[in-house]
């Protein structure tokens, strides 16, 4: 890893993420450190039945395994140590907040490269031509009409306030990172009390099926204003509908993921 990468992981999880919490607005679910019950159950090799189930796995994990995880899954998921100073902290940032895949298509999509979505050498020398900083100001920037786009504008209405904080913050860092200037980077905007959820896009009502249930049903539903008993009535309708309801979901979220919209001139 560059020298870069554990101060801007300190930051992103002192000042950007914090400690735990469940908003049950955030797809994410249960999150600690910045990391969520699908991440843990991801690193430990477990299935992630359900996010009541993993909710107390999330708070009671230790920073270290939290660290582990995003060198293991974000790192390593967008080759950090083979970005550009500047970069890397970008993509890295998207990756932690929107996923792995998101941060590699938009990656691709501003170097209008088409093909496998990964990150090699070839990719870093095609952002060093294009511009660091260009590139910085350009994923920012659709990062932020991402968010924007989130359920249809509802997301940005009650999250935005401290997406915008973050994507800034983010901005001024990264550009401070490629400028190799030799004073000290500035100072982090402090976020950790501020609820930011993960920003990315799920379908607007049930969440994925698994073997142990409906996963986010009630982030959908009973957060929507439906009681619990109406949930599990839904929850067991949607059972019903088997593997078809679930594709049919996966398919109409990768299609929203995969929307890419640059800013004029990118």
């Amino acid at each position: 890893m560059q020298v870069n990468y554990a101060p801007f992981i300190d930051r992103a999880i002192k000042k950007y993420e914090g400690g735990y919490g469940w908003n049950r607005k955030d797809p994410g679910g249960p999150t600690n450190y910045g990391i969520t019950c699908w991440d843990l159950a991801e690193h430990r090799h477990l299935k992630m039945t359900s996010m009541a189930a993993w909710a107390d796995q999330v708070k009671n994990m230790t920073l270290s395994e939290a660290e582990a995880i995003y060198q293991d899954k974000y790192a390593n998921g967008v080759n950090f140590s083979l970005l550009p100073t500047g970069a890397d902290c970008c993509i890295l940032d998207y990756a932690v907040n929107s996923g792995v895949a998101r941060a590699l298509l938009v990656t691709h999509s501003i170097l209008k490269l088409n093909g496998s979505t990964k990150i090699d050498s070839s990719i870093a020398q095609a952002i060093s031509t294009y511009g660091v900083a260009r590139f910085v100001n350009v994923m920012d920037q659709e990062r932020l009409s991402f968010m924007h786009s989130l359920r249809g504008g509802a997301m940005w209405q009650e999250f935005g306030h401290g997406w915008q904080a973050r994507v800034n913050d983010l901005q001024a860092y990264c550009l401070h990172l490629a400028s190799n200037s030799a004073l000290p980077p500035p100072a982090a905007v402090d976020l950790s009390q501020v609820v930011t959820p993960k920003a990315i896009h799920v379908a607007k009502t049930a969440g994925p099926l698994t073997a142990g249930g409906v996963v986010a049903l009630p982030t959908g539903i009973h957060f929507a204003g439906m009681s619990h008993a109406v949930v599990a009535a839904v929850a067991v309708g949607v059972l019903a509908l088997g593997v078809g309801y679930e594709a049919w979901q996966a398919s109409a979220t990768a299609s929203a993921n995969a929307k890419v919209v640059l800013p004029a001139g990118a």
